[in-house]
């Protein structure tokens, strides 16, 4: 991941739980917090595609181009994704299921997703990785 954007949150980013269980990351990602409409625009004006990852979507996360520039957006595991960012979406996208459970912890999802992008961008399919510069809050 180029950087971490959490939208209207709550959550102490540098509590020592997250930062022990970063492994580190925390001090080499550039990381944000912000209000999701502000979020949102700038993703907007800089050509950023947002992917939302929802329990029910209309495709899987294995047919989304992840090459191009885009925001990997995972909701709460208790409420998921607002309103907001699911009419904001360019993509919305699933990581299908077997058995009883409808969806993964949001742990486990950002990791098949990152995962994913990072699959595709490997590929040598012609990602270029963009500079957006920074994104103040």
């Amino acid at each position: 991941a180029d950087a971490v954007i959490a939208s209207d949150s709550s959550i102490d980013i540098y509590n020592p739980h997250a930062v022990r269980s970063s492994l580190g990351a925390l001090f080499t990602t550039q990381v944000v917090r912000g209000e999701a409409k502000k979020i949102i625009s700038w993703l907007k004006e800089n050509n950023i595609k947002i992917i939302c990852a929802l329990p029910q979507a209309d495709s899987a996360y294995t047919t989304v181009n992840f090459r191009e520039s885009c925001a990997i957006v995972l909701g709460s595991e208790d409420k998921g994704l607002g309103i907001i960012w699911k009419d904001s979406a360019d993509y919305r996208v699933s990581i299908p299921m077997r058995g009883k459970s409808d969806s993964l912890n949001v742990a486990t999802a950002a990791g098949v997703l990152l995962y994913e992008a990072l699959r595709q961008r490997k590929s040598g399919l012609g990602y270029r990785k963009p500079n957006h510069g920074l994104l103040t809050s």
